[in-house]
C-alpha cells in the first residue's frame, strides 16, 4: 500500500478554536498527542489544563508527498492570516513548521563518533570529579538529585520486572562495577546495618529450599576451592555471630575447660559441656566443638 500524507485539525469542543497540522500518519499522530496536556502547542496545553476537551478531525489524507501536504497546510494558514481570523486558531507560526528529515546523511550526527567512557576515559573521569565536587560543596543538591526508595525507577523491580533482565553486560561495565565495589570502604555501622537487614526472615532467600540442581552446581563450584586465610577467618567470625558468641567468649570457654580438668572429669565431660553451654547460652554441640578444638580456632 502506497504511503500518503494527511492534514488534520484539533478542535476545542467549547470554543471551536482549531489547530491545523500535517503528518505522515493520522493514526500515529492521534496516538502521540491524545494527551492534550502534553501537546506541543502551548495554547492547546493551557486550555486542556483549564478543563477544555478536544477531538481530532481528519481533513484529507490524499497527498503523495510530504511537501504537497505542507503546501496545502500553508494555503489554510494563509487564508486565516489574510482574512484577519488568526486569533481563531491555535497555530503560532504563519509559515508551516517543516519537520527536518534527520535520516542518513541529512542527520547532523551522521558518521560522528561521540565520546563515551570507553573511548574517552579522561573526559568521563573529569565529569565524575565535577559532579562529586558539586555534591560535596552542596549536600542539599545531592539530596535533591538522589532518587531514593520509591522515587527510584528501579525500586522493587527484580527479576523479570527489571528492564535489565537478561541483558548481558559488557566486560567494561563488569570491570567498572567490580572496581567500584572492591574499592568501597564500608564503616562498621554500615556493615552492621547490612548484616541486620539481611539476617533471618529479612533475607530474600529465607525459607526457600534450593533445588538439587542448584545444590550440585554450588557444590561443584566450591569443590577443591582454596580459600585465603582472610576468607577462612571471615567465615569463622560469621559462624561465631550466628551462634551468638565472640572471640573472647571462645577464649573464655577454652580457658575454663583447661583450668578445671579434674572437676569436669569428676562430673563427666558431657555434663560439664552442658554446664558451659547453659552459662554461655549456646548449644552443647557448639561447646563440644570449641573444647575439642574441632572448630572456632583463631
Amino acid at each position: 500500500m502506497k504511503k500518503t500524507f494527511c492534514i488534520y485539525q484539533i478542535r476545542n469542543k467549547r470554543t471551536n478554536k482549531i489547530y491545523y497540522g500535517s503528518a505522515s500518519s493520522f493514526n500515529s499522530r492521534y496516538n502521540k498527542y491524545s494527551n492534550w496536556v502534553k501537546h506541543h502547542n502551548k495554547g492547546v496545553r493551557e486550555d486542556a489544563k483549564a478543563g477544555d476537551e478536544f477531538y481530532y478531525e481528519l481533513i484529507t489524507d490524499e497527498f503523495e508527498t510530504r511537501d504537497a501536504a505542507y503546501e496545502a497546510e500553508q494555503v489554510i494558514l494563509d487564508f486565516f492570516d489574510s482574512a484577519g481570523l488568526w486569533d481563531t486558531i491555535y497555530n503560532v507560526n504563519k509559515k508551516v513548521d517543516k519537520a527536518p528529515i534527520l535520516c542518513g546523511k541529512d542527520n547532523h550526527a551522521y558518521g560522528k563518533v561521540y565520546r563515551t567512557s570507553e573511548t574517552h576515559p579522561e573526559w568521563a573521569e573529569n565529569i565524575s570529579k565535577s559532579v562529586k565536587k558539586a555534591y560535596k560543596e552542596n549536600p542539599e543538591l545531592r539530596k535533591k538529585c538522589a532518587r531514593i526508595g520509591s522515587a527510584n525507577g528501579m525500586y522493587n523491580r527484580k527479576g523479570k520486572d527489571s528492564p535489565l533482565y537478561k541483558i548481558p553486560r559488557s566486560q567494561h561495565v563488569k570491570d567498572q562495577i567490580s572496581n567500584t565495589l572492591s574499592n568501597r570502604q564500608k564503616t562498621q555501622a554500615h556493615k552492621d546495618a547490612l548484616s541486620k537487614s539481611l539476617s533471618g526472615e529479612n533475607h530474600p532467600n529465607w525459607g526457600l529450599k534450593r533445588l538439587k540442581k542448584t545444590c550440585d552446581k554450588i557444590g561443584n563450584a566450591h569443590r577443591g576451592m582454596k580459600r585465603p586465610e582472610t576468607g577462612k577467618k571471615n567465615m569463622k567470625l560469621a559462624k561465631l555471630r550466628y551462634v551468638g558468641l565472640t572471640i573472647d567468649d571462645v577464649t573464655e570457654i577454652r580457658k575454663l575447660w583447661n583450668k578445671y580438668p579434674e572437676e569436669f572429669q569428676n562430673i563427666g565431660y558431657t555434663r560439664g559441656r552442658f554446664l558451659l553451654a547453659k552459662i554461655f547460652n549456646v548449644s552443647f554441640t557448639t561447646v563440644r566443638n570449641i573444647t575439642s578444638g574441632h572448630s572456632y580456632n583463631f
